[in-house]
This record gives structure tokens, sequence and C-alpha cells, in this order.
């Protein structure tokens, strides 16, 4: 999910009024990413409200459900049925005869019974089939899911708003005891199973904090006064930890303390952080990024005279230093964003893949995967992304072990490919 700094630029927004006017959704009060704020009517429109995570998919653009398809407990289904199993409509595309919608024309999103899933999906112990091999896990909570990473495929931690923090153990997801209930948890990291960070913001106006689990509970640790929100956190190792944020804030923890960076300019608002390794990590965000080269960081912000122009980045990963992904959005436009660093130079293209894009996991220059706000998926074969199918409500961040064990997470629920 995009943090309340990572918003639509001004100028671009009549254009994106006009787009809401079309589908009956209501405009936005701010400049703001213009999501629906609110829930879907029993037609599948987008109703004005106060919880940006109320729509089937968690901050889903205002989408109808699809023909067939109406919002029920915030999740698109068959009137009088349970959700459908794939999470309703697609970026354009049309439901099957049984309810749930095509991934974009691909396979359908099938695997469940008109009634046999809960609006939050499996249980907190079972999955329930998706589509493509991807399995549905409800982890007990109704939260926006916002960050994930693990230590091994028996033990991955997700984080999100209202201070919640979910295990997965290996069998099932269980909500764990955290110290605040104010929070919103953006982002986790770990060195190894006891030493898990999460960056955080909270209070009004919102400031930064970290959290960090030492293998029994977690608390809170101070990252230094008047810290802004932070968004990403990643690191080497115990002692070689970067957290980032809005206001060009960036943080180092050195194994005692954290300390401010300076990240060469006033302006960045970073809401993701990935590195090949302690001399070689980027950082992205709002129109720019910056990269460390394990002396000093150098910021990068993207002009008019750029290609990949307004591109607001979601989140970075790669299998090496010369090949690493962004993906974000063109807010201008709409549009979904791919770049790619190939050690020398970013190569950047826009997508009409109907959503923001989220997330991406790399696993080497021929595999990768990405996920979008609509719940969307999509993989990268060496040569193109292709659609994959829709885990909704997902489109959430990304965790794998290995390219056969993949984790997602979003409103509530969890999705799995092994």
């Amino acid at each position: 999910m995009w943090p309340e700094e990572v918003c639509v630029a001004r100028s671009a927004r009549a254009a994106l009024v006009v787009l809401l006017a079309a589908t009956g959704c209501p405009s936005a009060s701010n400049d703001c990413p213009l999501i629906c704020a609110g829930c879907c009517t029993e037609e599948g429109v987008c109703a004005t409200g106060t919880d940006v995570s109320a729509c089937g998919a968690a901050g889903a653009s205002c989408m109808s459900c699809g023909p067939g398809l109406a919002c029920v407990q915030n999740a698109c289904a068959q009137p009088g049925g349970g959700p459908a199993a794939g999470g309703g409509a697609t970026a354009g595309g049309a439901a099957t005869a049984g309810g749930a919608a095509t991934a974009g024309g691909g396979a359908t999103a099938g695997g469940a019974t008109a009634g046999g899933a809960t609006a939050g999906g499996g249980t907190a112990g079972g999955g329930l089939p998706v589509d493509a091999g991807w399995t549905r896990y409800s982890t007990g909570v109704n939260a926006s899911l916002r960050g994930i990473w693990g230590a091994s495929s028996s033990d991955v931690w997700a984080v999100g708003s209202s201070g919640v923090i979910v295990h997965w153990d290996g069998g099932q997801w269980a909500q764990v005891p955290t110290p605040t209930t104010t929070a919103t948890l953006w982002d986790v990291w770990g060195s190894a199973s006891n030493d898990v960070w999460v960056a955080a913001s909270d209070g009004v106006p919102s400031s930064g904090l970290m959290l960090r689990w030492n293998g029994a509970s977690w608390r809170v640790v101070d990252a230094g006064q008047n810290t802004p929100p932070l968004y990403a956190v990643w690191g080497t190792g115990a002692t070689d930890v970067w957290a980032a944020g809005a206001s060009s804030s960036l943080r180092h923890w050195d194994g005692a303390t954290w300390s401010r960076v300076d990240g060469g300019s006033l302006n960045a608002s970073y809401t993701t952080l990935w590195g090949a390794n302690a001399a070689d990590v980027w950082a992205g965000g709002r129109s720019s990024y910056s990269h460390f080269d394990g002396g000093a960081w150098s910021y990068t912000s993207l002009g008019l005279s750029e290609p990949h122009y307004a591109f607001n980045f979601a989140d970075v990963h790669g299998s090496g230093p010369n090949d690493v992904w962004m993906v974000g959005s063109n807010p201008s436009g709409g549009f979904g964003s791919f770049s790619h660093w190939d050690g020398t130079s970013w190569t950047s293209s826009t997508r009409s893949v109907g959503t923001y894009l989220t997330s991406v996991w790399v696993f080497s220059p021929t595999d990768a995967w990405a996920t979008g706000n609509y719940g969307e998926t999509f993989h990268w074969d060496g040569a193109s992304w292709t659609r994959g199918p829709f885990l909704n409500p997902a489109g959430g961040p990304l965790w794998a072990s290995g390219p056969n064990d993949i984790w997602t997470v979003g409103y509530g629920n969890a999705y799995h490919r092994p």
C-alpha cells in the first residue's frame, strides 16, 4: 500500500477526476491517490467512506465488480452467495458463468464454490485454492497488511495498519501481540529469526518509529529525534540496516543506534529499499530514486525530460547488481510502470495494466513476479511481463524463500504459491 505522502500530483488530478466521473465514483477530497475511499454498493460501485481498505481489493481504484457480481462484505461475489474465488472484476474483463472473473483473458480464478468461502478467505489453518497454484489463507485479522518478510518458509512475518503483526509458522497464520495499536506498520525485514525490524509511522502529525523482534517479543526502538514517517527497511546483517521514509529520511543501524544519514536531497520521499550488497543499495519513492555505493547516497529526480516522468516507485528488488527491477505507477496517466537496471542504466516503460504496481520479487533474469493494487499479478519470463491470476483482496507486498515458496498479502488475506 502507498503511504499518504505518495500523492498524485495536482497537475495530474484533472485527468483522473474525468476517469472517476466516467465510472460513477466520487472524487477525492485531497491530492492523495484517487482510490476508492469507502465501500462498494450493492451494484459494485464505490461509495464515499473513510476506510481506504474497505473495497474488495485493499486500496483498489474505483471499479465495478463485473457482470453478475455484487460487493458483499468487501469482496466481489454472486448475489446471495459467497465471495468469488478470484476476487471479482478484472481491469477490463468479464466474469465467467461461475461468477469468478478471468485474469485479463487468462485462466479463470476458480477453485471455490459459490458458498464455500467466507469473505475473509480460508480458515487460519487451511488454504483455499485460487488459481494457477496460488492458495488463499485468512490471517485472522481485519487489517491492511503492508509488509512481509520471512526467515524461512515456516517463519514469516506480515505487518500492517493499527499495529497489527501476524506470523506464519508453517501451518497457520496467527496474530502476535505488539506494543502499539495505533501505528501503521509499513515494512518488515530481518537478519535472523530473532532479529526482525519493522518501519512504522504514528501520531498526528505523523512521526517515524522502529519496532524490533528479539525472538520472544516486539518492542519499540528509538529511531532518533524528529524522525519523519518511515516506510521501508532493509539490510545486509545485524549491524547494517537501513530505514527510509518521508522528507528525505534515511536512517542507519550499526548494531547499537540509529543515526541520520544525508540522502543528497531534501525533496525525496522514499517508500522502498533493497540492495545487492552493502555497497549497492537502492531507494525508490515519489518521482525519484537514490543509490548508495558504500560511501554516500546519490539522488536522482525524474524530470519532464525523462521517459518515466512522475513514476512513483513502490518497490525495488533484484537477483543481483545487474538485474534490478523497480515497479510503481505513473499517476499522470494511471499506468503501471516497470523499470529495469542492467548494471549500467535504467530502462523504463509504462503499461496500461489498469492498476498501480505495488511490489516486485526477482529470482533471476528470467523469473520475477509483480503485484498490483487491484489484486493483479504479473510474471516476467525474461522477455515480457504477462498477466497472472487475480488475488483479491491482495495486491500487496511480495516475499519468497525461493521460486516454489512465494507469499503476497493484502487486506486480511495471504496468498501462497508453492
